[in-house]
């Protein structure tokens, strides 16, 4: 697999997973399509560079960085060195208008030995 390619699906994975409800737009532009029915997201190259859904309507991301699966020094072990994000933190970033996170991860976590993934991390 290509680099450029791995780090394409990876992205659209975070940026798909994070949407929710408001990430293409309202059901009004949309009629009957739910949240548990979202359109297929896909991301288009050239003049018409952007992410769309499957309905052709540009989705426009409005994000914060999410950091709570980075790796990060500890100087102190009995603190952590994240907080763990909650359905309570998503529904705030809703609420101020974010529709997208961009998830900060750790290389190391993800692919602990060369060529294999951890889906538990994912």
């Amino acid at each position: 697999m290509r680099w450029s390619s791995f780090y394409e699906r990876i992205a659209l994975l975070c940026i798909a997973s994070t949407l929710g409800g408001s990430g293409c737009g309202s059901n009004a532009e949309a009629p009957g399509i739910g949240v548990a029915e979202l359109p297929a997201l896909h991301a288009e190259r050239g003049a018409r560079a952007g992410i769309y859904d499957a309905l052709g309507r540009q989705v426009l991301l409005r994000g914060v960085n999410l950091n709570s699966l980075g790796d990060y020094y500890q100087d102190a072990p009995e603190l952590p060195t994240v907080v763990p994000a909650t359905q309570r933190d998503f529904a705030a970033m809703a609420e101020l208008g974010f529709n997208s996170v961009r998830l900060v991860l750790s290389w190391s976590r993800l692919e602990p030995e060369p060529g294999v993934i951890d889906r538990g991390y994912i």
